[in-house]
Parts: structure tokens; C-alpha cells; sequence
């Protein structure tokens, strides 16, 4: 018996964690922030405010480098 893909996805979403289906998909944060652009929109100011702390931090980047 094949599974819909609806069913598929609901096994796949109890049973999996997020973090291994980003993995195993190969899915990359640039994909998910293009696919969720209204939960991006809709946290602007959350965005916003972890830019601002960033850029706070003795001129750091991200990644701590100078």
C-alpha cells in the first residue's frame, strides 16, 4: 500500500526531529526563509533586534570574527 504524501508527511513530522530533517533534506536556512516569508515578516522586529545585538558586540560579525 503507498502512502499520499500527506500521510507521508505526517508519519515523517512525528517521528523525525527538525534539525535531522533539515539534514537529511538538505535543506538550507537561505530555502526556509524563502518558503516562510510571512513568519519572517511576521517576526521582523525579533529579527531585527538580534541584528542590532550583533552588531553591539565590539564590531563582531555573526560568526565572531572581527
Amino acid at each position: 500500500m503507498s502512502l499520499t504524501i500527506e500521510e507521508l508527511i505526517e508519519i515523517v513530522g512525528e517521528r523525525y526531529d527538525p534539525d535531522l530533517l533539515i539534514e537529511v533534506m538538505q535543506i538550507t536556512s537561505e530555502e526556509i526563509l524563502e518558503r516562510f516569508k510571512d513568519k519572517v515578516e511576521e517576526n521582523y522586529d525579533k529579527f531585527e533586534e538580534t541584528e542590532d545585538n550583533d552588531n553591539d558586540i565590539s564590531g563582531e560579525n555573526h560568526m565572531g570574527e572581527a
